[in-house]
């Protein structure tokens, strides 16, 4: 009998490559499967375009992370002057498949037979989703008294956007790293600061399976922001 189809949605990976293939074998992928990427594929870790490389041989589905984006704006100036010299150096080592499979990064990703909206940052609760821009989708984590909203640093008394989260939908989605799976009612954050020394996390469906794999090392800092 042929092993039925998952659907493997992975959190932010920076480069880390060896973890994401020791995720995949985890999750017993296949050909068959469907891995959907949340954005962040580079940057930081030790090998941004290894990563982007086996991605594009699974076909993965991949969402822009803020990483990327930055990557992307930075190609369409014609300068990368405003990118950290770690990125500058991810621009300059990236190929024109890489460009190309970039170019297809979606901003978010609805599959309904779950109920489910995928997106790298978040959303902002009550507005509708399409009327999103992608760099809201891609940064927010807080939001603040009186309606604004951003990163956590900017809005130290922010409420997270998940908390505040009410549905239909349940999001899954990355870019804020926590030690472990950040739960709300109708959403997870996948962010487990792999890149930190974390781990890798995926969330595997049918089932809503969470699988980790640790971080060989901390390539970038420890994680700064416990439970």
């Amino acid at each position: 009998m042929a092993k039925k189809k998952q659907y493997i949605i992975i959190g932010d990976i920076h480069g880390c490559l060896e973890e994401f293939r020791k995720l995949l074998r985890a999750c017993e992928w296949t050909t068959n499967d469907r891995v959907i990427l949340l954005g962040d594929l580079v940057n930081r870790g030790p090998d941004s375009l290894g990563v982007l490389k086996l991605a594009r041989k699974i076909k993965a589905v991949c969402l822009w992370g803020n990483h990327e984006l930055r990557l992307w704006q930075a190609k369409k100036k014609g300068t990368f002057d405003q990118l950290k010299p770690s990125e500058q150096k991810t621009f300059k080592s990236l190929t024109e498949k890489d460009w190309r499979y970039l170019s297809k990064f979606k901003p978010y990703l609805s599959i309904e037979k779950w109920n489910l909206l995928l997106v790298h940052g978040g959303f902002i609760p009550g507005k509708k989703i399409e009327d999103h821009d992608v760099h809201t989708l891609t940064h927010i984590q807080v939001i603040a008294k009186g309606g604004s909203f951003g990163k956590r640093v900017d809005y130290p008394n922010g409420k997270f956007w998940s908390d505040l989260w009410k549905g239909p939908q349940f999001v899954l989605y990355g870019h804020t790293p926590r030690t472990k799976v950040y739960k709300s009612l109708m959403g997870w954050c996948l962010d487990t600061g792999c890149v930190m020394g974390g781990k890798l996390t995926a969330c595997v469906f049918p089932g809503k399976r969470l699988v980790q794999v640790d971080a060989a090392k901390a390539y970038y800092r420890k994680i700064a922001f416990p439970n």
